[in-house]
């Protein structure tokens, strides 16, 4: 699954939890905590209201999105065998 600036800051963290850290390198730039202030909002968004380079703040949370060794946020588990 590829980002796009008009994702929710949700939208990822819900469901890749180790992208949460990316968010939280930005927190002192922003002097804030973007996942507690700014969950629902996009990418774009949050580029915008704190002056971040959008292809560049995209590019990290897509370097952490895209990696391998993501970690589903939620993982469910059926009780089915048909699932």
């Amino acid at each position: 699954m590829n980002i796009h600036p008009d994702m929710t800051i949700f939208d990822i963290v819900s469901t890749h939890q180790n992208t949460i850290a990316v968010f939280k390198s930005f927190d002192e730039q922003a002097n804030e905590c973007i996942c507690c202030t700014f969950l629902f909002m996009t990418i774009r968004d949050v580029a915008a209201i704190y002056n971040f380079d959008l292809a560049s703040f995209l590019s990290t949370v897509s370097g952490k999105f895209s990696d391998r060794t993501l970690v589903p946020a939620f993982e469910v588990e059926c009780p089915d065998e048909r699932c």
